[in-house]
């Protein structure tokens, strides 16, 4: 007898309905596929509500827990979860070249700006910029290479951030154009830049 699998599994209600988690959906009891799983498996009898009856809502808690849901998502459904999928993988991307946080992002942002700022000037004093002066001595030993150093960081950043930023939007252009959730799931395989 087999371990129970819930992304496996078959659910018999007392009327014949019989539902399969691996399809989603309801099956005939001659299915092939649930006539070898049911050699070494019973089904587990539908889950009744608070009314007694076995409804789909009693069988849909059930399989809520595990990512699970009565029926296969259709097209649509798909789609917009391979979308937010594709949006996470570009964050984690991201995240291996900056720092996280929203406080972070205007800091890299400001600073930045300050940089371009001190390389345009021709004489530029620390107390303009202040998120430079900050690093005297930490990045660079004057303000003018602070300066440098963050540009060039910024620089470099422009071009791996535009990289996984097509990339993403590649994937979903993809993704919505796909006519099948196959096709959808393949296209959401984004090749990221690498290191």
């Amino acid at each position: 007898m087999m371990t129970y699998n819930p992304r496996d599994w078959y659910w018999l209600a007392d009327d014949g309905r019989l539902y399969s988690s691996a399809a989603q959906a309801l099956l005939d009891s001659d299915e092939p596929a649930y006539m070898e799983w049911s050699q070494e498996h019973r089904p587990t009898r539908w889950p009744i509500d608070g009314e007694g009856e076995q409804t789909d809502a009693a069988l849909t808690e059930v399989l809520a827990p595990y990512g699970l849901s009565l029926w296969a998502p259709g097209l649509d459904e798909v789609k917009a979860q391979l979308r937010r999928t594709i949006d996470e993988a570009a964050e984690r991307e991201r995240l291996k070249y900056i720092t996280p946080g929203a406080g972070q992002a205007m800091t890299y942002a400001e600073k930045a700006a300050q940089a371009r700022q001190c390389l345009a000037a021709e004489d530029p004093q620390p107390e303009h910029y202040p998120l430079l002066a900050g690093e005297i001595g930490i990045t660079a030993e004057t303000l003018t290479g602070v300066a440098e150093v963050v540009s060039a960081a910024y620089g470099q950043w422009l071009v791996v951030g535009a990289l996984i930023e097509a990339a993403r939007l590649g994937a979903k252009a993809a993704v919505e154009a796909a006519t099948t959730a196959e096709e959808a799931k393949a296209a959401a395989v984004v090749p990221w830049p690498s290191q």
